[in-house]
């Protein structure tokens, strides 16, 4: 489970209930394979839901760090892109598995959401916090410095 804290808090309220929504999802699909109540049905939606808001996020993100002109605005963007198409392969992967069985789905989707959700993690703190130093909502030495192997 990712729980939200100071830690992954840019302190840009509007990025913050963003990133507290995608944290709520990925968290909901973590319960739905703890306790082995997840179909294939709910994990197309979930998994749907998570890219088609993760690229709407990414855009607003986006927008936040150029009117800023922050110094972390362009490799955002190139970790934004490599994370869509990325987490868009994964979700063709998918649909094209045809023989899901009930262990190759939970097995198939622990793997993705570890993947997807610890890089997401990573990528709100060692990159999304940099536009709260640039929006002077974080001091600097608040925030580690950026990853930039996140793509």
């Amino acid at each position: 489970m990712i729980r939200w804290s100071e830690k992954v808090a840019t302190g840009i309220p509007k990025i913050d209930v963003q990133h507290r929504v995608l944290i709520r999802n990925f968290n909901l699909l973590e319960e739905h394979i703890n306790n082995r109540t997840l179909n294939y049905d709910e994990l197309n939606e979930l998994l749907l839901f998570l890219l088609k808001y993760a690229e709407w996020h990414f855009g607003r993100e986006e927008e936040c760090a150029e009117e800023t002109g922050c110094y972390i605005a362009e490799l955002n963007r190139k970790q934004h892109e490599w994370y869509i198409k990325h987490f868009t392969r994964l979700y063709e992967e998918f649909k094209a598995i045809k023989d899901w069985t009930e262990e190759k789905l939970y097995e198939w989707a622990s793997r993705v959401h570890k993947e997807l959700s610890e890089w997401l993690l990573k990528h709100v703190i060692r990159t999304d916090r940099h536009i709260g130093v640039c929006m002077g909502k974080l001091k600097p030495e608040e925030v580690p410095p950026p990853e930039e192997d996140l793509t």
